[in-house]
């Protein structure tokens, strides 16, 4: 953490580091087509500016939503120095770079939502105990998933990694997430085995592990997920394991998910 405190700028002014979000000729013409701030002319409070939100009074950011506006630029280290935005809403656009691991380390992120854009490189863990929805889909990220990915996010309900190019296990930090409802890791090239504690997450409606390189049995009480000890029981609702390599028979248990919609294992 010192590390990360000395790489970021003194300069802590909102504008100014909402600014370097903006990167390039390209980013430079979006700027210029919003109608209120972005660019370095505009006198307009940050506040009050394009897809930026702030707090009841007016005078601290907690929120950029971008999302579908053909932005283009990077995530810039500086961002970090933002410590009370809660929401970073910029999917579907055209952002580009990696995601820097000071911005994991913001501790009031509720939802990251990056997906469908250009990043690339590898993805960190995000630290955020108030983080409930993290979807980076559809990117060009690559290595291996860090093996305490998500541990201590106790309210995460929605992890969306699907379409990149990550490898390695499913992490091991998903194992205590009491709130997970939605993991969604397809099309990689994740390998190794579904670990047992897919039959011991209560929440978990909706498992996408599709399109990987997973090998082995899927887990006997699969198919109990989400129905005992749950004071408001749940059940799997879509299980998609298609395109992989597993092996041996379909627990019986699964016919206990009354809920199960879709169950995919072909290929």
């Amino acid at each position: 953490m010192a590390n990360h405190r000395s790489i970021l700028a003194n300069n802590k002014d909102p504008a100014t580091i909402l600014r370097k979000l903006v990167q390039g000729e390209e980013g430079r013409a979006w700027a210029d087509e919003r109608e209120k701030g972005w660019t370095s002319k505009s006198n307009t409070p940050v506040c009050e500016w394009d897809g930026i939100g702030c707090d009841t009074e007016g005078e601290t950011v907690i929120s950029i939503q971008l999302n579908e506006t053909d932005f283009f630029g990077t995530l810039p280290t500086e961002l970090a120095l933002l410590s009370t935005i809660s929401t970073i809403d910029i999917r579907k656009n055209l952002l580009q770079g990696t995601i820097p691991s000071e911005i994991s380390f913001m501790q009031n992120l509720q939802i990251v939502s990056l997906k469908q854009n250009r990043l690339e490189g590898t993805i960190p863990r995000f630290l955020s105990k108030k983080l409930e929805k993290l979807d980076i889909s559809y990117n060009q990220l690559s290595g291996e998933i860090p093996p305490d990915f998500g541990e201590g996010c106790l309210k995460l309900k929605h992890l969306d990694l699907r379409r990149n190019e990550l490898t390695g296990f499913l992490p091991y930090g998903l194992e205590d997430l009491p709130n997970l409802r939605t993991i969604s890791l397809s099309e990689n090239h994740l390998h190794g085995t579904l670990p047992e504690y897919l039959s011991s997450m209560k929440s978990l409606q909706f498992l996408y592990l599709n399109d990987n390189a997973l090998v082995g049995t899927i887990p006997e009480g699969f198919g109990k997920v989400g129905n005992s000890e749950n004071l408001s029981p749940v059940s799997l609702r879509e299980v998609w394991l298609e395109n992989n390599y597993l092996s041996g028979s379909i627990p019986v248990s699964l016919s206990e998910s009354t809920e199960l919609v879709d169950f995919f294992v072909d290929g």
